[in-house]
């Protein structure tokens, strides 16, 4: 799946999961979904150090690159990359060589984002891993190297991890930074952790003026949960099933 500078869609991975999942480029859209909160800006994480792995409350992050040697590194707000133009301004995870890295959360998450750094050699391959490790989902993630970008998501399948690889992504090259994760899930529009009658009073509100566009709309349009435009009858489907679940996790 390629998902490029104005990507906001959804996918489904594992067919026969039937698992939808909305992805986001675009941070002010999956604010508006997730409620989120910055759980890691790498602030407080050794810099300048090559470690072979590093462990953090939000889990632990495994390297497989072999260019020099596998590692983890966070650089100084200092550095500079080779895209965005002067210096970066804050500690981000990359690698001191080539970036393949694996983010194995310390829980399984429905939603998550993180502000992204690329250059211009290639795309950033972000491989999606659900419970024992399966793989879930492949997206290709691409946007302008001379600006700061952002890859989000919901599923309908909790994440145990995420693997960030790139090429030629040296020191600060790529990366990515500020890791957010919101209280909601897709049909949690209140963002309170569960999908409850009082969701579906909000989803009622929404699917009665169907157009995103309409005046009376509540804020952000939250009734449209595939983030089409409208909040329709494949909004409802979506909420339906989150609704049974009852539970974000």
């Amino acid at each position: 799946m390629k998902c490029g500078a104005s990507c906001l869609l959804v996918a489904t991975a594992l067919p026969a999961m039937g698992a939808p999942v909305t992805y986001y480029t675009n941070p002010q859209a999956f604010a508006a979904a997730t409620n989120p909160v910055i759980v890691e800006d790498f602030e407080t994480a050794p810099a300048e150090v090559v470690l072979a792995s590093l462990t953090r409350p939000i889990g632990t992050f495994t390297p497989y690159a072999g260019t020099p040697f596998s590692n983890v590194y966070i650089n100084l707000p200092s550095y500079t990359n080779f895209g965005v133009p002067g210096q970066v301004g804050t500690k981000l995870i990359t690698a001191n060589g080539d970036e393949d890295f694996e983010l194995f959360f310390a829980a399984p998450v429905t939603n998550f984002g993180f502000d992204t750094y690329l250059n211009d050699f290639s795309d950033a391959e972000i491989r999606l891993y659900i419970e024992g490790h399966t793989l879930f989902d492949v997206v290709l993630h691409d946007h302008d190297s001379t600006k700061v970008g952002f890859f989000g998501l919901i599923s309908d399948v909790p994440i145990t991890s995420v693997r960030w690889k790139t090429s030629i992504g040296r020191s600060v090259n790529t990366g990515y930074d500020n890791i957010r994760i919101g209280a909601g899930c897709r049909g949690d529009l209140n963002h309170d952790g569960v999908v409850d009658d009082a969701d579906f009073l909000l989803f009622v509100t929404g699917y009665n003026l169907l157009d995103c566009a309409d005046p009376a709309m509540p804020p952000n349009c939250p009734a449209d949960i595939n983030a089409d435009g409208f909040a329709d009858d494949a909004d409802f489907v979506i909420f339906a099933a989150a609704y049974d679940r009852l539970l974000c996790l």
